[in-house]
This record gives structure tokens, C-alpha cells and sequence, in this order.
């Protein structure tokens, strides 16, 4: 719940950066996968028989400790949503407004 979370929309104190709060953000560097990003750019071509719109992710060369890294914890999901909930307040009230009507 957001009222558990230290800072709320209406508190006039700034809570402080999420870097300040987990440390330096992850970068595709940090993480290790650059090389993974520019080649998925600049491959245009598929191979025979994969289909992009089949839903499938191809975790090919992944192993578990690289997919751990984008799990968030407890704290981190709870700030985030925090965040989340900070950014998007305006669109949460209309949709709100909206199904009373």
C-alpha cells in the first residue's frame, strides 16, 4: 500500500532520488549485455522459422543469474511502484472520475 511507503504525492518534502536510495542504476554496460543490444539492433533478418509475433522469447545464451539481475526485490518493487503511482496520478484520477460516470 502506498501509505505504507515513506513519501506520499501530497508530502511537501522531496523523497530523495531512486540512485541516492539503490545505488547506481543498472546500465547495459553493468549488465553486461552491449553487445547483446547492438546486435539485436542491427540484425534486420530472422531465421528461418521464427515467427516475431509468436509470443515467444528466445532466452537462447541466457543463463539464471543474468535473469536474476532484472528481478526486483521487495524494496525495489516497492519504490518503484511508488514511483509509478507518483508519475502516473493524474491518469489514475481521470480513470477513476471516469467510472463514476
Amino acid at each position: 500500500r502506498s501509505s505504507d511507503l515513506p513519501f506520499r504525492k501530497d508530502s511537501p518534502v522531496r523523497p530523495p532520488a531512486l540512485e541516492s536510495l539503490l545505488g547506481p542504476l543498472p546500465t547495459a554496460a553493468s549488465l553486461g549485455i552491449t553487445d547483446v543490444i547492438k546486435e539485436c539492433i542491427s540484425s534486420k533478418d530472422r531465421e528461418n522459422g521464427e515467427n516475431p509475433k509468436d509470443g515467444e522469447l528466445d532466452l537462447t545464451g541466457i543463463d539464471d543469474s543474468e535473469i536474476d539481475r532484472y528481478i526486483l526485490n521487495d524494496t525495489e518493487a516497492s519504490i518503484k511502484t511508488e514511483l509509478w503511482m507518483r508519475e502516473n496520478a493524474d491518469y489514475l484520477k481521470e480513470q477513476r472520475e471516469d467510472r463514476k460516470s
